[in-house]
């Protein structure tokens, strides 16, 4: 895949909020929402657009959604990346504490190939203060022309300093702009989570 030129630096933009039991941190929502990215022409397919991971309390545990791996490249690209460290669990979905050795079924799945929208399950599924999870997404495989005005060009390389992650809690709720850090280079951001939603990548 041809990517545009564009200059090989690391924007990062810390987290700019405390996390706590109560949701992520979160920078507002716009009155107008976000700008969408949206796979590419030819974008390789997604390995498995489900996956699942048995949580236990007391380990660390990260699970991926891949794509599949394209001709002349020796490894496949991650979409999708969920880590967990060992006291990230805290409360389950009815408000009940997560005791050491306990396990809880998480499950991510792609909802929109084309926004490469992630769900995360189950909803309501809290991580502990000063533990969160943390979530990785890419955007390697989606479109360069980001303003969508039909050519690739430097104005699209200076939107990816603009790009974060973005969740929404329904179909029917706003979306919500979470504090992001990003690797350009690497078609890459990462947020911290204290509970599942739905993400995706987009200014």
């Amino acid at each position: 895949m041809t990517h545009a030129p564009r200059p090989h630096l690391l924007f990062t933009f810390g987290l700019l909020a405390s996390l706590a039991c109560g949701g992520d941190a979160s920078t507002g929502v716009p009155t107008d929402g976000p700008t969408f990215l949206t796979a590419a022409s030819g974008a390789p397919a997604i390995a498995a657009s489900s996956v699942t991971l048995w949580a236990v309390k007391g380990r660390d545990h990260e699970t991926i959604i891949w794509y599949r791996a394209t001709a002349g490249r020796p490894d496949s690209s991650k979409l999708a990346r969920l880590r967990l460290d060992r006291r990230s669990l805290c409360n389950r979905v009815d408000g009940s504490a997560i005791a050491d050795g306990d396990s809880v079924r998480i499950t991510m799945t792609v909802i929109d190939p084309v926004r490469l929208e992630v769900k995360f399950e189950p909803a309501g599924l809290q991580f502990c203060s000063g533990r969160p999870a943390k979530l990785n997404l890419w955007w390697e495989y989606t479109s360069r022309d980001y303003d969508k005005d039909g050519d690739v060009d430097a104005a699209d390389a200076a939107l990816e300093a603009k790009f974060s992650i973005w969740k929404r809690e329904t179909l029917s709720s706003p979306w919500v702009k979470l504090a992001s850090v990003l690797r350009v280079e690497a078609d890459e951001a990462e947020a911290e989570l204290v509970g599942f939603t739905s993400y995706l990548v987009a200014y």
